[in-house]
């Protein structure tokens, strides 16, 4: 087994079409989240490819900023988890990413994926931060996002349920 680099995933065709593809699968088994982008091709990637090239496993990431990378998506084939390859991906994504100079990986993770939570403590990530989140309610419209220098502020509509 082999652990290559791409950056960016896009200048292997071959590479992008086999994560593409695990992530779609990964959507269909509930893997990933349905309501989420797939992949575009921009991401750095460390992909494991056994002695005939074979994709076997990949860890996708891509630097946010102030020497940041946030870790899009990890997948290994289901033949060959609990063996390890996960952990050799992360490994190749730390390295991949002090080489570009980056100071901290991060990655969130869905709170039932057992498996992502356990194998990330294992390589020595621990929980930061947690996300909250809310599901627009119908008549509720959101008039506008701005995103710049790394924040996002978002217009609502102050009269909602008010009718």
């Amino acid at each position: 087994m082999t652990i290559r680099f791409l950056d960016p995933l896009a200048d292997d065709a071959s590479a992008l079409a086999y994560v593409a593809s695990s992530f779609a699968f990964g959507q269909a088994v509930g893997a990933f989240p349905l309501d989420r982008d797939g992949p575009t091709g921009g991401e750095c990637c460390v992909l494991a490819v056994t002695q005939w090239q074979t994709p076997i496993g990949f860890a996708t990431f891509y630097e946010t900023g102030h020497g940041k990378a946030w870790i899009d998506l990890v997948w290994v084939e289901g033949a060959y988890r609990g063996k390890g390859l996960g952990k050799k991906l992360l490994a190749a994504a730390r390295r991949e990413a002090a080489n570009m100079a980056l100071t901290r990986l991060e990655f969130g993770t869905q709170l039932d994926n057992a498996a992502m939570r356990g194998l990330a403590a294992s390589v020595g990530y621990c929980e930061r931060y947690t996300i909250m989140s809310l599901d627009v309610g119908e008549g509720e419209s959101i008039r506008n996002r701005t995103v710049g220098a790394g924040r996002a502020s978002l217009g609502y509509d102050e009269n909602w349920g008010t009718e």
